[in-house]
């Protein structure tokens, strides 16, 4: 959970490897899991992982995962995509020989587009199987797409004095950008409940750039795990209609048990 402000384009959040997500390896030999689903009507989904111990204390890899999904109505042909997503992050770690020292860094990326369809209008008096036949569905918009865009850097280092001490040190920074454009405009300009600055054309895009610094004490005291730490956020906004950027500086601490 975000402690602190947020853009608030949460919907494609599910399709980005966020790095809490991400999993580091300590492979003897080189790893490679494969999953590839192909299903019906132009719908699929890659997922590739790679990795490998450079030394015994030092580990690679990367994650790639591809997702197409034809349009079900409204469609082209084959390749008229209504989503098509690409993610990939690359991560390595490394501990120190004595096992003190861990440090961990990755880099996650995501470009999820979706073309907009707004729905489907059906004839008054037309059977509800209507609204599945995909020679009848009409889509209220024909031009229409958003995109979501994320990218992420995390780098995380721990010092264990002992089980009962460790300092760590984790910093983030995740930029997000996010569009929406109808150009040019739609036929069934009735869709939108109103046309303002273009009557020709709506675009839209926004950005979102987050800075965090966390820095904490945790360990082991007996059957209890502890974690104290501090966190600084720094949080920049800018959107196409609103002049300048908006800056937002958050302080925050906490116990974890």
């Amino acid at each position: 959970i975000q402690v602190g402000i947020r853009s608030g384009y949460d919907a494609y959040v599910p399709y980005y490897i966020t790095a809490d997500q991400i999993q580091f390896y300590d492979t003897k030999s080189p790893y490679t899991p494969l999953d590839v689903v192909l299903g019906g009507s132009g719908r699929s989904v890659t997922n590739i992982k790679h990795t490998r111990n450079i030394t015994p204390y030092w580990n690679a890899g990367f994650h790639f995962r591809k997702i197409n999904a034809d349009k079900q109505i409204a469609s082209a042909g084959k390749g008229d995509n209504q989503t098509a997503s690409t993610a990939y992050y690359v991560h390595s770690d490394y501990q120190s020989p004595n096992g003190k020292y861990r440090g961990l860094m990755s880099v996650s990326r995501i470009n999820h587009k979706v073309n907009e369809q707004g729905g489907i209008t059906i004839p008054e008096g037309d059977p509800i199987n209507s609204y599945f036949d995909e020679d009848l569905a009409d889509a209220n918009l024909s031009n229409a797409y958003s995109q979501d865009f994320r990218l992420g850097l995390h780098v995380y280092n721990q010092y264990k004095v002992r089980d009962v001490f460790q300092l760590y040190h984790s910093m983030e920074y995740i930029e997000n950008r996010n569009f929406y454009r109808d150009d040019p405009l739609s036929p069934d300009a009735d869709f939108y409940d109103q046309i303002l600055i273009n009557e020709d054309s709506t675009t839209n895009q926004s950005q979102t750039n987050q800075f965090v610094n966390e820095f904490g004490l945790k360990g082991d005291l007996s059957n209890m795990f502890y974690d104290f730490f501090v966190q600084f956020r720094n949080v920049k906004y800018r959107t196409t209609y609103m002049p300048g950027h908006k800056r937002f500086f958050e302080n925050s601490g906490g116990f974890n048990p």
